[in-house]
């Protein structure tokens, strides 16, 4: 008599392509180890934290022990290790959590980042030891309950200097970890010179006042808070001393944006293993449910989309040790991980039926919509990539670039009136998902303009801004490219309505030498709308860096 032997299942494993072994023993040996803390300590508690909105603070001394805070920060108590092992710590913690993967990364990312890279010597000494060893918290304000993406010119919080004190005043909105951090990088614009500078502020400090933000759907154990400073006075030597202008936030986010394209990986694999053990061991018409083919086709297209999202943010993480990785390529991670997160942590439902109703575990890692979201809006990050991958060379002859100057102040031309109508709307609203529209006359533009260039003819919202100055093309003889350089400096704040007619209006404002053989010309372009509920005029200032070659 023969006696069969049930084989032993495989142990779900979204790592298909063991990039985890790219790693020294040492590194492979610390995620183990942080592994083995997150399925003794978190998982078994963390779903009674998420329904009650609530921070397991007693976990924090075990992990001060696993030593993963300033993972790729050298000196000041941290460790000194590679942006590819921070990376995969980071997708290890969202793999069971992604509050605390949050965590992680505001504190150590943002938080010491800031100070890490905008800090004087003597407040990197004084903040990142203890920050390090989780003594101190972190948190980072920059997001305020108005202005989001349009930070770099549209923070409202400001700054006053009065002697050797600072007065903010201003809010400052979804600030994770902020109810209780020690101390919140606080960004705000300079009253004086209209700059980005950023503050200290201590736990306690008069004026700081976080208020918990309750009721979310995702996130539920990261304690976010809504910031009111009213006259909080914060002295000179808590302002970050080599924080200068939005220009230092914007490379405290490019270092960290990687990280949270790591995260939105490992909130995918998290709903991978879950559904593969799931689908394992979930019985119906007498075998398990992965053994039919539908539900093996759901879980490698899981599968296929986790692994190339994981070979991409691994090269990612290659290319910013090597010095390599510009705003472009981490923005193009991040919009396309998270994209597929939020796309394919969903599918599991399908094989899951009524359990992914009931179980949190699963319900933690299909309600991510934070990577998607912020930090850097999606579709602000494909911005990003299309203007540095979508630079304008020039084929065509007219004039010489050192000649540009007699055209300062003059019309580069004005559009012709345009109605818009609804099939104008829809036409255009696939640009960048949103319902906006732009036309070019061309041939009007470039029989008219002193300069050939195309009048664009544009409403949208933000993202007007990429289409518009990619359609301002200047020819002038001996450039190479012409590169979109600049921001707007204001927001479209209304849509423009069917029946609406519009025109714009583009004068050159300046052109100004730089180095390398290259100039930066700067347009005002004016939009105005005739509405009959809400007309309106709309200056913005557009800019373009020439090459010459």
């Amino acid at each position: 008599m023969s006696v069969t032997t049930q084989k032993a299942l495989p142990q779900a494993n979204g790592d298909f392509y063991a990039i985890s072994s790219t790693l020294d023993e040492e590194d492979q040996a610390l995620l183990r180890q942080v592994r083995d803390f997150l399925e003794a300590e978190v998982t078994p508690i963390i779903n009674q934290y998420w329904i009650r909105e609530e921070f397991p603070h007693h976990i924090l001394p075990q992990m001060a022990e696993l030593h993963i805070m300033g993972l790729g920060y050298h000196g000041y108590g941290c460790p000194g290790k590679s942006t590819v092992l921070d990376g995969m710590m980071m997708m290890e913690l969202a793999r069971v959590d992604s509050s605390i993967a949050t965590f992680r990364g505001v504190h150590s990312g943002l938080a010491m980042g800031s100070i890490y890279l905008c800090g004087s010597e003597e407040q990197k000494q004084h903040w990142l030891p203890p920050m390090a060893r989780l003594e101190k918290i972190g948190a980072f304000g920059l997001t305020e309950p108005e202005v989001g993406s349009g930070a770099s010119r549209g923070l409202t919080t400001t700054a006053r200097r009065e002697g050797d004190t600072w007065v903010l005043n201003g809010q400052k909105n979804w600030i994770g970890n902020a109810t209780f951090a020690d101390v919140t990088v606080i960004w705000a614009r300079d009253v004086a010179d209209d700059q980005v500078k950023g503050f200290l502020v201590e736990k306690g400090t008069p004026g700081f006042r976080p208020e918990k933000l309750k009721n979310k759907i995702a996130l539920r154990v990261v304690q976010n808070a809504l910031i009111t400073l009213e006259d909080c006075r914060v002295p000179e030597a808590n302002r970050l001393q080599q924080a200068h202008s939005f220009k230092d936030v914007a490379a405290v986010l490019r270092m960290t944006r990687a990280g949270v394209a790591w995260e939105a990986v490992g909130c995918a694999r998290g709903a991978y293993e879950l559904a593969l053990t799931y689908a394992q061991e979930r019985e119906q018409f007498g075998r398990p449910i992965g053994r039919f083919q539908l539900v093996q086709d759901l879980l490698v297209r899981m599968l296929g989309n986790i692994t190339a999202c994981q070979c991409m943010v691994l090269r990612l993480s290659h290319m910013q040790d090597a010095g390599m990785m510009g705003d472009e390529h981490a923005s193009l991670a991040k919009a396309l991980t998270t994209g597929r997160q939020r796309h394919f942590a969903r599918p599991p439902g399908g094989a899951l039926c009524g359990r992914c109703r009931s179980d949190l575990l699963l319900r933690r890692h299909t309600r991510n919509e934070h990577t998607h979201c912020g930090p850097g809006h999606h579709r602000f990050q494909r911005i990003c990539v299309a203007e540095q991958t979508g630079r304008i060379y020039m084929s065509r002859e007219r004039y010489d670039v050192n000649t540009l100057e007699q055209f300062v102040g003059q019309e580069m031309g004005v559009s012709d009136w345009l109605t818009i109508d609804q099939e104008r709307i829809n036409q255009f609203a696939d640009c960048t998902g949103d319902h906006q529209w732009i036309h070019v006359d061309v041939e009007r533009a470039q029989r008219e303009s002193p300069l050939g260039s195309t009048i664009a003819h544009g409403y949208l919202t933000l993202s007007l801004l990429a289409a518009m100055q990619m359609e301002l093309g200047i020819v002038p003889e001996g450039v190479s490219q012409a590169l979109n350089y600049g921001l707007n400096r204001v927001r479209f704040i209304a849509p423009v309505k069917a029946g609406a007619r519009i025109r714009n209006r583009v004068v050159l404002l300046a052109v100004e030498p730089q180095d390398k053989g290259r100039f930066l010309l700067t347009f005002q372009n004016t939009v105005e709308i005739e509405d009959e509920k809400k007309p309106a005029m709309i200056a913005e200032t557009l800019a373009l860096l020439l090459t010459g070659g």
